[in-house]
């Protein structure tokens, strides 16, 4: 439906559904009773093609979100980073060459150079270090992405 709403359903085998709802109860509890209520709203007033030509709008932002950051990574960080393009969400994942862990980048010099990213060990529950970093494309513009991938590159090659 839209980003930050946290709501969303699932389909799939009993035995894996059973386990989704579990890991869902241990971990936020229960989604926001707003989100939940504007869904519903929404559900009731849009018809099924409605819904289905929202869903392609936001499918193509998203799309063409990407392919302006992949177009960025490959002009800026080629050599200096591995990525796949993503299938599908907001957020492309960035391997750094030459960087074993990301964290202290991320946090102090990207900072500082007006970039945001987050260091990939965020994501883990392990204490281990980790050469990833995640990006996102959901509310920068082409433009802006182009400007932080060259500030990002320029950080990288000065290491």
């Amino acid at each position: 439906m839209s980003a930050g709403m946290r709501i969303g359903w699932v389909s799939g085998p009993k035995a894996l559904l059973e386990r989704l709802e579990l890991a869902q109860q241990i971990s936020c509890l229960h989604p926001s009773g707003i989100s939940q209520a504007l869904v519903a709203l929404l559900l009731d007033h849009w018809s099924p093609a409605q819904l289905e030509a929202h869903l392609r709008r936001v499918q193509q932002h998203y799309f063409s979100q990407a392919n302006a950051l992949i177009a960025g990574c490959e002009l800026h960080l080629s050599g200096l980073a591995h990525w796949e393009r993503p299938r599908a969400g907001m957020f492309l994942w960035l391997r750094l060459l030459g960087i074993s862990d990301s964290q202290s980048l991320i946090e102090k010099e990207a900072v500082q150079a007006k970039v945001l990213m987050v260091p990939g060990r965020a994501f883990s529950s392990l204490p281990d270090t980790s050469p990833y970093v995640r990006a996102s494309f959901s509310t920068a513009n082409p433009d802006q992405m182009d400007e932080a991938l060259r500030r990002f590159a320029a950080l990288l090659r000065h290491r």
